[in-house]
């Protein structure tokens, strides 16, 4: 927090505009609450971001531009659609990282079978990260 930083760096803070002024006891006082109450809306603002995405993930419906794998678009462009094939590709996945095998082998496994990214792109241990991190926020 700015008040602490300040405090510890023995400084004081002096706003003209908003009339704080961290010499005095009152000023520290006022300081201090705004920048709590500050953080306290960036906090909530986190949360109910969280939450929104939550239920949007869980009614299946579209977060952003890019289709996760796994699915599709329905027809009336924001409902997303289960796609079998992409399915069985994450739960391949799944399955071979739980059987201990890393990012990178479960990569370039897919990519010498010839199974495509949802992009049409190359596999990356990234990818598949990014996939198995997606699948836990389904699952939780």
């Amino acid at each position: 927090m700015i008040a602490e930083r300040l405090e510890k760096a023995g400084a004081n803070l002096a706003s003209l505009t908003e009339r704080i002024d961290t010499n005095s006891a009152l000023g520290k006082k006022v300081f201090r609450l705004l920048s709590t109450l500050n953080e306290f809306e960036k906090d909530q603002l986190s949360e109910r971001t969280a939450s929104a995405m939550g239920h949007l993930r869980r009614t299946n419906r579209r977060i952003s531009a890019r289709i996760p794998l796994g699915y599709d678009l329905a027809s009336d462009g924001e409902t997303l659609v289960t796609n079998p094939s992409e399915v069985r590709v994450i739960e391949d996945i799944c399955a071979r990282r739980k059987q201990g095998q890393s990012l990178a082998a479960i990569a370039q496994h897919l990519q010498l079978e010839g199974i495509a990214t949802k992009a049409g792109g190359q596999w990356y241990p990234s990818t598949v990260k990014a996939i198995l991190e997606c699948r836990e926020k389904l699952v939780a």
